[in-house]
């Protein structure tokens, strides 16, 4: 170790430097480049494998095409009458206009096929733009925005699912009370989510290279108090001994057993770790904040332990 502000090497016996009186709090340690290495590449394969495994954990299943004759005959099954609005067809220059029959659908679903692109999506976003403008919004979700699937709650009475896919809009209105409904139908129809497996393996791939990265750190640690650096591969023994060399006592490692505990423990442990390798209360805070990152950093630099501190 050597003194930041002399440059001299200090003496493992002593907390200072016997040349300037810094002490050893106040000494740079040289990080190794394989220390780096593991710690930024750990650390950047768990963020992607994070992201990726969420944005695949969920995927939204949705029909490119709905035919005339399948919505037809399956809100007739529903026990919805469908109404066929020539006069809407000319007036927004549809090739269908289907809608049930309010009087006997306790919900309101237009099916309107648009051949024409730029008019089709004219029209969708013209309804769209009008549920939006609604004063009685009070939220939204995007569910899909490949197939462009909206659902909105109002303040008032009514429900709304507005959906644009490859040759037809769909547009339904239904009261809060019928909501569920609703949303079984567009089910039926085939928007759904599905859970997405291989989403769950990418997370798994996460959580092994976290895991990996504190074992290799402890490892390192402990190999730099006991020189036994295959206590690591114990379960729960590791914790023992992590907690007898940091905190002077091993049972404490019972608090991992305890709901609140577990957390005082973990910060406390990490706290106490890097002062008994002589680190700043900064780099201390940041072991409890950030502890795949400066575990391992602090496992492979050229820091000592330092029983006394416990003692």
């Amino acid at each position: 170790m050597v003194c930041s502000k002399c440059g001299k090497e200090i003496e493992e016996k002593y907390n200072f430097c016997v040349n300037c009186g810094h002490k050893k709090e106040d000494v740079k340690f040289k990080n190794s480049i394989f220390g780096l290495f593991i710690t930024i590449m750990g650390n950047f394969l768990v963020i992607l494998c994070l992201l990726i495994g969420f944005i695949l954990l969920f995927k939204f299943d949705y029909p490119e095409i709905i035919s005339e004759e399948y919505f037809e005959k399956y809100m007739k099954n529903k026990g919805c009458n469908v109404v066929k609005m020539k006069h809407l067809e000319s007036y927004i220059g549809a090739n269908r206009y289907l809608i049930t029959d309010e009087d006997a659908c306790p919900y309101l679903i237009s099916y309107v096929i648009i051949n024409d692109k730029d008019k089709k999506n004219e029209f969708f976003n013209q309804v769209l733009n009008e549920v939006r403008q609604n004063t009685n919004v009070t939220g939204g979700s995007n569910i899909s925005i490949k197939s462009k699937y909206y659902e909105y709650s109002t303040n008032g009475d009514f429900y709304k699912i507005v959906v644009l896919n490859k040759n037809s809009i769909l547009y339904a209105t239904s009261s809060k009370e019928d909501r569920m409904n609703t949303i079984e139908i567009f089910k039926d129809l085939g928007y759904k989510y599905k859970l997405n497996w291989f989403g769950f393996k990418i997370l798994w791939i996460a959580f092994l290279i976290n895991l990996f990265l504190y074992v290799i750190s402890m490892w390192r640690i402990e190999k730099k108090i006991r020189n036994k650096g295959f206590i690591a591969l114990i379960p729960f023994y590791n914790i023992w001994c992590l907690s007898k060399d940091i905190l002077g006592k091993g049972y404490y490692a019972f608090l991992l057993l305890l709901p609140i505990g577990n957390i005082a423990f973990l910060c406390m442990l990490s706290y106490k770790l890097g002062k008994i390798f002589d680190r700043r209360m900064e780099y201390c805070i940041l072991l409890i904040m950030l502890p795949s990152i400066f575990w391992p950093l602090l496992a492979f630099d050229d820091s000592k332990y330092n029983r006394s501190v416990y003692i």
